[in-house]
Protein backbone atom coordinates (compact mmCIF):
# COMPACT_ATOMS: atom_id res chain seq x y z
CA UNK A 1 0.00 0.00 0.00
CA UNK A 2 3.09 2.57 0.97
CA UNK A 3 4.03 1.61 -2.72
CA UNK A 4 0.76 2.61 -4.17
CA UNK A 5 0.81 5.78 -2.28
CA UNK A 6 4.58 6.75 -3.02
CA UNK A 7 3.87 6.25 -6.72
CA UNK A 8 1.08 8.10 -7.05
CA UNK A 9 2.45 11.12 -4.71
CA UNK A 10 5.42 11.04 -7.34
CA UNK A 11 3.37 10.87 -10.29
CA UNK A 12 1.39 14.10 -8.45
CA UNK A 13 4.35 15.91 -7.96
CA UNK A 14 5.67 15.12 -11.81
CA UNK A 15 2.45 16.58 -12.59
CA UNK A 16 3.06 19.53 -10.85
CA UNK A 17 6.46 20.11 -11.90
CA UNK A 18 5.52 19.95 -15.16
CA UNK A 19 2.32 22.41 -14.73
CA UNK A 20 5.07 24.76 -13.45
CA UNK A 21 7.21 24.45 -16.23
CA UNK A 22 4.35 25.32 -18.93
CA UNK A 23 3.28 28.18 -17.00
CA UNK A 24 6.62 29.42 -16.68
CA UNK A 25 7.07 28.94 -20.41
CA UNK A 26 3.87 30.54 -21.39
CA UNK A 27 4.81 33.30 -19.14
CA UNK A 28 8.05 33.86 -20.61
CA UNK A 29 6.21 33.59 -24.45
CA UNK A 30 3.85 36.07 -22.90
CA UNK A 31 7.03 38.84 -22.13
CA UNK A 32 8.78 37.96 -25.46
CA UNK A 33 5.46 38.99 -27.45
CA UNK A 34 4.78 41.94 -24.80
CA UNK A 35 8.83 42.85 -25.76
CA UNK A 36 7.89 42.71 -29.17
CA UNK A 37 4.87 45.06 -29.28
CA UNK A 38 6.55 47.17 -26.98
CA UNK A 39 9.78 47.21 -29.66
CA UNK A 40 7.21 48.19 -32.43
CA UNK A 41 5.23 51.11 -30.70
CA UNK A 42 8.48 52.66 -30.12
CA UNK A 43 9.46 52.58 -33.89
CA UNK A 44 6.01 53.60 -34.52
CA UNK A 45 6.63 56.60 -32.65
CA UNK A 46 10.47 57.30 -33.43
CA UNK A 47 8.97 57.39 -37.06
CA UNK A 48 5.94 59.42 -36.63
CA UNK A 49 8.20 61.73 -34.15
CA UNK A 50 10.93 62.41 -37.17
CA UNK A 51 8.41 62.41 -40.00
CA UNK A 52 6.67 65.17 -38.16
CA UNK A 53 10.36 66.92 -37.42
CA UNK A 54 10.93 66.38 -41.28
CA UNK A 55 8.30 68.37 -41.78
CA UNK A 56 8.51 71.00 -39.82
CA UNK A 57 12.43 72.02 -40.85
CA UNK A 58 11.11 71.65 -44.67
CA UNK A 59 8.53 74.42 -43.90
CA UNK A 60 10.93 76.42 -42.28
CA UNK A 61 13.40 75.78 -44.81
CA UNK A 62 11.46 76.62 -47.49
CA UNK A 63 9.96 79.84 -45.27
CA UNK A 64 13.86 80.94 -45.05
CA UNK A 65 13.96 80.42 -48.97
CA UNK A 66 11.16 82.83 -49.66
CA UNK A 67 12.48 85.44 -47.89
CA UNK A 68 16.04 85.28 -48.79
CA UNK A 69 14.53 84.96 -52.33
CA UNK A 70 12.75 88.17 -51.88
CA UNK A 71 15.39 90.62 -50.39
CA UNK A 72 17.44 89.38 -53.21
CA UNK A 73 14.91 90.37 -56.07
CA UNK A 74 14.43 93.79 -53.00
CA UNK A 75 18.06 94.08 -53.16
CA UNK A 76 18.47 93.90 -57.05
CA UNK A 77 15.55 96.43 -57.17
CA UNK A 78 17.66 98.96 -55.47
CA UNK A 79 20.12 99.05 -56.97
CA UNK A 80 18.47 99.41 -60.47
CA UNK A 81 16.39 102.65 -59.15
CA UNK A 82 20.20 103.74 -58.05
CA UNK A 83 21.27 103.99 -61.12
Amino acid sequence: MDKLTGRRDNTSLQGTVTTATAAKEAEEEGDMTMKVILLQLIDTAVFTFNLAFLAVTEAAAASQRHLLLTRKYQNKLLIILQE
